[in-house]
């Protein structure tokens, strides 16, 4: 009996040794894992670092890049844009002065098609438009004193400080135009872009000439879903101007002027900034096709 005890005892600690023995080398094995893990979380840890560092190097390139743009914007700001005889000879006949009811130039308007749909700004509409024949009108005068009337197709485009105008006769069509953006210019091709406003009064002076407006130029500080904001003087009247990119592109419509006077002054003194809206909108596009279609077209 003692005997078999001794036996089954030996065979007890044998096998509890045997299992001392494996957990022992289990642990071993673990060990040996974490410290593998621990190997490439290093290693993983060393990638994240030189990509980080490759990060911080294009940042750096960009913030160079970004830094040369902006010293370019400037230069082009200082640089006076004055336009070319074409353009200067394409503004003075597709621009015109809106009339008020005594014959006196109220605000701009300019032509945007050949078959005479034009565009003003809509927040004075009540001063010169005028009904007749059951249909709204507009009195406008050219640079030349050659009157002419207009008719209201649109009194506001959705929203925006817009009306969209068209010649009433097909005897009258413009000697120019300026077209509308072909597609949409993004905040980033604005912001800083230099731009010269058309003011009406290339329109009706007979002294204008392209030197006059070389000064009359600015660049946009900010850019909206549907506005420009620039930093341009303008004057009362000016409602309705052409706003141009680089002398080249119609852009915007001038809306408003800002200054830091109180209002008793603010209405006879230049603004320092203003705001146009963009015409590169699918809604102006979509209105201007719409007029065009209303009426006959005779294209000179």
């Amino acid at each position: 009996m003692t005997a078999n005890i001794t036996s089954d005892s030996l065979l007890i600690i044998v096998c509890f040794v045997i299992a001392i023995i494996m957990l022992v080398h289990t642990n071993m094995n673990i060990n040996s894992v974490r410290a593998k893990l621990g190997n490439v979380e290093a290693k993983v840890g060393s990638v994240e670092t030189k990509v980080s560092s490759v990060e911080t190097k294009v940042g750096s390139v960009e913030t160079d890049i970004s830094g040369v743009h902006v010293s370019l914007q400037r230069i082009e700001r200082s640089v006076p844009l004055e336009l070319s005889p074409e353009m200067f000879t394409r503004l003075q006949t597709a621009t015109f002065a809106i009339l008020d009811a005594t014959g006196r130039p109220l605000s701009c308007g300019f032509f945007v098609t050949s078959c005479g749909v034009a565009l003003t700004a809509a927040h004075s509409s009540k001063q010169w438009m005028q009904q007749q024949n059951k249909k709204l009108i507009v009195r406008a005068s050219t640079y030349q004193n050659e009157e002419f009337t207009l008719q209201v197709i649109y009194r506001k485009v959705r929203k925006l400080d817009i009306a969209v105008l068209r010649v009433e006769s097909t005897d009258v069509t413009p000697r120019a135009h300026l077209p509308l953006p072909t597609h949409a210019w993004s905040n980033q091709e604005l912001s800083g872009a230099p731009v010269k406003l058309v003011h009406c009064s290339i329109a009706w002076s007979n002294g204008a000439t392209p030197s006059n407006f070389a000064h009359n130029n600015g660049y946009i500080s900010t850019t909206s879903d549907t506005l420009l904001h620039y930093d341009i003087s303008t004057y009362k009247g000016h409602s309705g101007a052409a706003l141009l990119l680089r002398s080249e592109h119609l852009i915007g419509l001038h809306s408003e002027g800002f200054n830091d006077l109180a209002n008793e002054h603010s209405e006879t003194s230049p603004s320092t900034g203003g705001d146009a809206v963009r015409l590169d909108l699918p809604e102006i596009k979509s209105a201007v096709q719409r007029a065009t279609t209303a009426l006959p077209c005779k294209v000179p």
